[in-house]
C-alpha cells in the first residue's frame, strides 16, 4: 500500500493479511454520476458497499489517505479543478469518487461501460491472521538444496467479480486446494483459467480462505540449485561432540601434568 502496509508471514507460519485481495469494479458498483458538484469537473461515485470492510479512518475529501490504491489512477484530494481529472479521491461518505471532465459522460450508463474493469486493493479494517500449517523444511549434511518454481499461497475467494481465486502468477496446473480447516477440495470442482491467473471452485463462497498448491508456468520463476550445510541439528551435534572431545583432552593433560608433577617433586 502507498502507506507501507502490507501483507506479512509470521515466524510461526501464519498470515497476517492487512490487505484486501484485488477487486475489480463491475459497471453495478458506480451508483452516481454527479454534475452539479462543480462547474470545472463531474464525479462518478462507487458504490460504498465494496469497502465494507476497509479502514476508512482518514477517508475525508480533503484527505489524501493513502491506504488505497486503484490501479491506474492517482490519489487526490478533492477540489473542482481541471487538473485533477483522471485520478479519485477518498470520500467521508465511505467511497470513493472519479474526478472527470466536466460533460465527459452524458449519464451514468457511458460513465458504468467506461470504468469497469478498474481494479483496486484497499487497507483492511481489521487484519486476518490465518494459519499456514507450513510444513517443517528437513535437510542433511552437505546437501544440495534445489528450489523448484512452486506457488504456495493463502488467498480469499471472490465470487463477486466472479474471479474466484486471483494468483500472484501464472499457473500452469493445480496440485491440490486445501479449505481453512485443511480439508483437500476435489479438483473436479476447479477449474484453472486459460490466462492460468485464477481459478474457481464449484460451491465456494464469497471471502472463503483457501491454500492454493500450484505449478508456475515455465519462465515465470527460476529454478535455484546451490549447496550449503544445510542440517542445523547435524551441526550442533557435531560441535557438542568436539567441545566434548576437547574437555576430555584438557583433562588428560591436566592428570599428565599432575603426573609430572608428582614424579619430579
Amino acid at each position: 500500500m502507498p502507506n507501507g502496509v502490507k501483507d506479512e508471514v509470521s515466524d510461526d507460519g501464519k498470515l497476517i493479511k492487512r490487505v484486501s485481495n484485488r477487486y475489480v469494479l463491475q459497471a453495478s458498483d458506480f451508483i452516481q454520476l454527479n454534475t452539479s458538484l462543480g462547474t470545472n469537473t463531474d464525479i462518478v461515485y462507487v458504490d460504498a458497499n465494496v469497502f465494507n470492510n476497509a479502514d476508512k479512518t482518514n477517508w475525508f475529501n480533503s484527505v489524501i489517505a493513502n491506504n488505497i490504491d486503484v490501479f491506474g489512477y492517482y490519489e487526490t484530494d478533492y477540489a473542482d479543478d481541471v487538473n485533477k481529472v483522471g485520478k479519485f479521491y477518498t470520500s467521508s461518505t465511505g467511497t470513493i469518487g472519479f474526478i472527470v471532465a466536466k460533460g465527459q459522460y452524458a449519464d451514468l450508463t457511458e460513465a458504468q461501460a467506461d470504468l469497469a474493469g478498474t481494479t483496486l486493493i484497499y487497507q483492511l479494517e481489521q487484519e486476518e491472521v490465518h494459519d499456514l500449517n507450513i510444513p517443517p523444511l528437513n535437510s542433511y549434511p552437505n546437501g544440495t538444496l534445489i528450489v523448484e518454481p512452486y506457488l504456495r499461497k493463502s488467498l480469499k475467494y471472490d465470487a463477486i467479480t466472479g474471479n474466484g481465486l486471483d494468483f500472484p502468477v501464472v499457473l500452469s496446473s493445480i496440485e491440490k486446494i486445501e479449505d481453512v480447516n485443511g480439508n483437500e477440495i476435489d479438483l473436479a470442482n476447479v477449474t484453472l483459467a486459460s490466462d492460468g491467473l485464477s481459478a474457481t471452485i464449484t460451491g465456494a463462497n464469497d471471502n472463503d480462505v483457501y491454500v492454493v498448491y500450484g505449478l508456475p508456468r515455465e519462465g515465470v520463476i527460476p529454478t535455484v540449485t546451490y549447496k550449503v550445510p544445510l542440517n542445523t541439528s547435524a551441526t550442533i551435534k557435531d560441535n557438542n561432540a568436539m567441545i566434548q572431545q576437547h574437555s576430555k583432552n584438557i583433562l588428560d593433560l591436566q592428570d599428565q601434568v599432575a603426573m609430572l608433577i608428582v614424579l619430579n617433586s
